[in-house]
């Protein structure tokens, strides 16, 4: 934890940036149209991914790629994938009732990529970065590993509707 809350501190979004005369921090380009010809496969994969996500959690999911090499498995779900998700029981919600169904999506699933599924341990280590770094950029993240049916690689962003 107290790992986390540094790198937090190293990175966070300045709240009041008016009294510092300074822009806020950008993690990324926020539109995430275009990646740079250098970026490897790999990353270039996760950002196709991240494309269909909330601008702000894709922007977090990358801070943290830079500190945990991760995997991106699934950001926005169409009608017929959040269906089979749910017939498959790999999700609790048929469509259009889950967090990967809005436009952009306000979940992603990820998973530490040297991992894999293979280490609770490493969700966990993975959950605190989120949360916590979240946490200092003005953002509730909810993590599937802290509900009854544990969803490791789920994170999700809270926006309070209005």
């Amino acid at each position: 934890m107290i790992h986390a809350l540094l790198i937090a501190s190293l990175i966070a979004t300045p709240t009041n940036t008016a009294a510092s005369n300074q822009p806020p921090i950008q993690f990324i380009n926020p539109n995430l149209k275009h990646a740079p010809q250098h970026v490897p496969p790999f990353f270039q994969h996760n950002i196709n991914k991240l494309k269909t996500c909330n601008p702000q959690l894709a922007r977090l999911v990358i801070t943290i790629s830079l500190l945990v090499p991760l995997r991106v498995v699934e950001c926005h779900r169409n009608k017929a994938d959040q269906n089979k998700a749910y017939k498959q029981k790999k999700s609790k919600a048929p469509w259009p009732h889950s967090k990967h169904n809005q436009t952009p999506s306000l979940a992603v699933d990820i998973v530490p990529a040297r991992f894999g599924y293979r280490s609770v341990a490493a969700f966990y280590m993975l959950a605190d970065l989120m949360k916590s770094i979240g946490a200092a950029n003005n953002m509730k993240i909810i993590w599937g590993g802290d509900w009854k049916m544990r969803d490791y690689s789920h994170f999700e962003i809270w926006v309070q509707k209005i």
